[in-house]
């Protein structure tokens, strides 16, 4: 999936504090990213899905997925196959962001656990 490299890159670029609020806002941001790229093909996996079938079962409006995105874009124009994102964004945004978070916790505190089983100082 792309939230996870865009989390990581967000997080290395940042200029914020590593802890919650960067974790937050990076995962928020790379969840907004990772929906923006895999709404289109949700929109042309489901016109498959749900086109009738002829007596053969093969679909009657579609050939494939590139005939698919190639008849949306020429009848409903090609911002059509982001409709529903923010539906989408509302369904996998939340779970990634906690997801992320609870990973950049997880990450932060191994890290403090490892640094005081080597009498290393811990930081922060």
């Amino acid at each position: 999936s792309a939230v996870l490299p865009f989390n990581s890159v967000l997080k290395e670029k940042s200029r914020m504090r590593p802890g919650l609020t960067r974790d937050g806002f990076c995962s928020f941001v790379a969840s907004c990213i990772g929906v923006f790229i895999i709404n289109p093909v949700d929109v042309t996996r489901t016109r498959l899905y749900n086109q009738p079938v002829d007596e053969k079962g093969r679909g009657v409006l579609y050939k494939g997925p590139v005939d698919t995105v190639i008849q949306i874009g020429r009848k409903e124009g090609i911002p059509a196959l982001w409709k529903g994102v923010g539906a989408h964004f509302v369904r996998a945004g939340p779970h990634t962001v906690l997801s992320l978070v609870l990973i950049g916790m997880l990450q932060r505190n191994t890290r403090r656990l490892k640094q005081w089983q080597l009498g290393i100082p811990i930081d922060g």
